[in-house]
């Protein structure tokens, strides 16, 4: 009998649906969730966490043993205000990650060697970009490593440009970059903070900035759909 690499296709099984059905709640073909049963096609931790949803279980019920899952204990929420607030009840939450963050071959780590991305990133933080085979759409509002066609890679959260198939990256306090053409390659899932030996920025560039990251800020906004109305 052959080793049984995953539980993929047991809870496929015990939810009664074909691979057929499964690929359909996970927008992608029968033949791809046959390989991630069969271990053909490498069960990264992304699509754990798609096959978890799909399959109603946790992201560690997809798997056999003991992979590298850690718990974590969330203390609380943040609002939108900034502030930080306990659960309802006082319940603490806890959350299943995957804890081999540097052994995943499908993350790439890059060093920030400015402050260009300020106030997201500063110099000398690392972030952590999983590389991702999902429409770009999918990534509006998020950091993320976008692709462009002509070869050159850069970070910036994604937005509209102004006709479809284009997007702007907005990189912190540096202009927008407008109408790329490309695709996400990967998406900013992990960061590691450097604690600066110096201030920032100075206090003079500092409101340079600022007025820069509000303007950037604004027209992000403005892109963004209002929510619809409750008619009452």
């Amino acid at each position: 009998m052959a080793e049984k690499l995953n539980r993929i296709a047991e809870w496929r099984k015990k939810r009664g649906l074909s691979q057929q059905a499964l690929a359909e709640k996970l927008g992608t073909h029968w033949v791809t969730v046959s390989k991630l049963e069969r271990g053909a096609q490498r069960l990264t931790y992304e699509w754990m966490q798609r096959l978890a949803s799909a399959l109603d279980v946790s992201v560690q019920d997809t798997i056999i043993g003991d992979r590298p899952i850690a718990t974590v204990q969330i203390g609380g929420v943040v609002e939108d205000s900034g502030q930080i607030s306990d659960y309802e009840g006082d319940q603490l939450d806890r959350r299943n990650v995957y804890s081999s963050i540097f052994d995943e071959v499908y993350n790439d780590w890059y060093e920030i060697l400015g402050d260009g991305l300020w106030p997201y990133f500063h110099k000398g933080d690392l972030i952590g970009c999983t590389r991702t085979n999902r429409p770009s759409e999918e990534f509006i509002g998020r950091f993320c490593l976008f692709d462009e066609e002509n070869g050159n890679y850069w970070v910036g959260i994604l937005n509209h440009g102004s006709r479809e198939g284009y997007y702007n990256l907005h990189v912190g306090a540096g202009k927008p970059l407008k109408d790329l053409r490309g695709r996400v390659f990967s998406y900013v899932a992990h960061a590691i903070f450097e604690l600066p030996e110096r201030p920032i920025i100075n206090k003079a560039s500092q409101e340079d900035l600022r007025q820069a990251y509000e303007e950037h800020e604004k027209e992000w906004r403005s892109k963004i759909p209002a929510p619809p109305k409750n008619d009452k």
